[in-house]
């Protein structure tokens, strides 16, 4: 279903493989008759290796777009057959990706089967796939932007295979709670967020929205860095004064009557029901706040206390702020 050409007439690159000939077509020549190969390689590879994990005990999955050729390939027909593997399909938009991608997880990982329905239901925009050409004549493709994982579907994955090791007795840990699937919404302005806001910008975030402790992903040579988050304490008497903040306190929220503190310069200007859900809203936070001035100024957060008006056992903005003091001091070492 690929356009064969650009907009100003010049042609796509051209199929590789068909429903018929889906290891290659007979007519390739040079370069791409070796990507094919190479391809074909590392599949196989790739193929023979789960097939001698799941003998052993073990569990895996592999993915691609659910219309790929590669689960056309012998291989792959003869595995299905097993009947010991199960697909998955999804649409990458529902676990936070900006685009209505189909996907398709093959597996044998119960907790994986077990996942609800994650099919679109949102509003997208009619173009998101057509390539762009820039000023220097170069072309962009949307698919590349959306190969990477987002934060949200590592998360699913990593708490699905956890809750199997603890199942069969091959770990002891706590399990964090799956992150949100959103099938209905609007992803029409996603398209305008930087790519990592929903995948590297998002994965220290995430950790912390689904309970993990930062103090488990960071170590000692953090420590006296890396901010906490707490509520906002309030006031119990009506009318009473202004609640004074410590040193190593910063008020990040939009103020209320309970404390007075003032509209923080942190505070998100994205409201949840009017900008989309919670988690639509942290999403362009996170985009917000690392591309606005206010990603220099971060460093003022090293150390503090952020006070929230949110409730501990929710996603809030200290989250992401959390984030990224982690991420600047991971590579600057403030």
């Amino acid at each position: 279903e690929i356009k064969r050409k650009h907009a100003d007439g010049r042609p796509m690159p051209g199929p590789l493989r068909s429903d018929e000939y889906p290891m290659g077509l007979p007519s390739l020549q040079g370069h791409d008759k070796e990507r094919v190969a190479a391809s074909n390689c590392a599949a196989e590879f790739v193929l023979g290796e789960l097939r001698l994990h799941q003998s052993r005990g073990g569990t895996s999955g592999r993915e691609n777009p659910a219309n790929s050729l590669h689960w056309q390939t012998p291989t792959e027909v003869g595995m299905v057959k097993q009947g010991t593997w199960w697909d998955k399909y999804y649409d990458a938009c529902t676990l936070q990706g900006a685009r209505r991608k189909k996907q398709c997880i093959r597996h044998d990982v119960e907790e994986i089967h077990r996942w609800p329905d994650m099919r679109c239901r949102h509003t997208h925009h009619p173009q998101e796939w057509t390539p762009q050409v820039d000023d220097e004549g170069r072309t962009w493709y949307p698919s590349k932007e959306e190969a990477e994982y987002t934060a949200c579907l590592v998360f699913h994955i990593v708490c699905s295979v956890s809750t199997w090791a603890c199942r069969v007795g091959r770990a002891k840990l706590s399990i964090p709670r799956q992150p949100p699937v959103e099938c209905t919404g609007d992803r029409r302005e996603w398209l305008k967020l930087n790519p990592d806001a929903l995948r590297s910008w998002a994965t220290i975030p995430m950790a912390l929205a689904v309970g993990l402790d930062i103090g488990r992903i960071t170590n000692k040579e953090s420590f006296g860095v890396i901010p906490s988050r707490h509520q906002m304490a309030r006031n119990k008497e009506r009318n009473k004064e202004l609640i004074p903040l410590a040193a190593n306190e910063v008020y990040i929220g939009h103020g209320h009557h309970s404390h007075r503190q003032p509209t923080s310069k942190w505070a998100s200007p994205f409201i949840a029901g009017q900008h989309g859900t919670v988690e639509d809203c942290l999403i362009k936070y996170t985009d917000y706040i690392s591309t606005s001035q206010l990603a220099e100024e971060i460093e003022e957060l090293i150390g503090k206390r952020l006070l929230t008006d949110t409730p501990k056992d929710m996603p809030d903005t200290a989250d992401v702020l959390i984030a990224m003091v982690y991420y600047g001091w991971r590579t600057t070492r403030w």
